[in-house]
């Protein structure tokens, strides 16, 4: 049983669209993972980590200068006061990508779904 003309260019357009969010995917996570992997170089990182320490000791979060942020966020943070800068540093940037790579592929997978259910009917 061949597909009509019409079937076959929406099936294109679908593994067209699908390979071009798998190439952004990949170019995205090129950007944020290996290119700016962390570094002990300054950071906007070091004003959270800071404010997470002096909370994690029972201080406020505005004491020192650079942390701007609402005191939620530091709170948020106090568990990475165990590590070091670095390592915390990370730990926050891994599990960044994990959430990426989940937002990602979600509607990929749903898109491969929707697609697998269609050629079935």
């Amino acid at each position: 049983m061949s597909m009509a003309p019409m079937e076959r260019s929406s099936r294109s357009a679908r593994l067209a669209a699908g390979a071009f969010l798998l190439l952004c995917v990949a170019w995205y996570g090129w950007r944020c993972w290996m290119l700016q992997r962390p570094s002990p170089a300054p950071s906007d990182f070091q004003f959270y980590y800071a404010a997470a320490g002096r909370v994690r000791h029972g201080g406020s979060p505005y004491i020192e200068g650079g942390y701007v942020y609402p005191p939620l966020l530091a709170l948020v943070l106090v568990p990475l006061t165990r590590f070091d800068y670095l390592t915390a540093r990370r730990k926050t940037g891994s599990d960044s990508v994990r959430w990426m790579r989940f937002w990602c592929c979600l509607p990929l997978w749903r898109w491969f779904e929707a697609a697998r259910r269609g050629q079935r009917q």
